[in-house]
């Protein structure tokens, strides 16, 4: 069974969900953009920035569909980036393609 981190922009902040990763090495990250204390662009770069969580794959949430943020993430390190609104079977073949492992 693989282990996903959910990563809700409340009540949690940013900067307690980042210690959440780290303590429990989850399979792969799902983190919405918007979110109190640290956004999820700046929850992603530390992230990548701490080898423990570095090689976790983070899937970004948000109802922002700008093309700029997209690339923020892209260049910030995430895995996928899904727009909101999406169905959950999106979500769940998303987080399947991410923890599979590769051939």
């Amino acid at each position: 069974m693989k282990r996903v981190l959910l990563i809700c922009p409340d009540p949690s902040p940013a900067l307690t969900a980042v210690a959440a990763v780290i303590a429990t090495s989850p399979d792969a990250v799902i983190l919405d953009i918007i979110m109190p204390v640290m956004d999820g662009l700046a929850a992603l770069s530390s992230l990548k920035s701490n080898p423990a969580t570095a090689s976790i794959p983070v899937i970004m949430l948000t109802a922002r569909g700008h093309n700029l943020t997209r690339q923020q993430a892209e260049e910030s390190g995430a895995a996928l980036f899904l727009t909101k609104p999406f169905s959950p079977t999106e979500l769940l073949a998303a987080i399947a393609r991410l923890t599979s492992p590769t051939p």
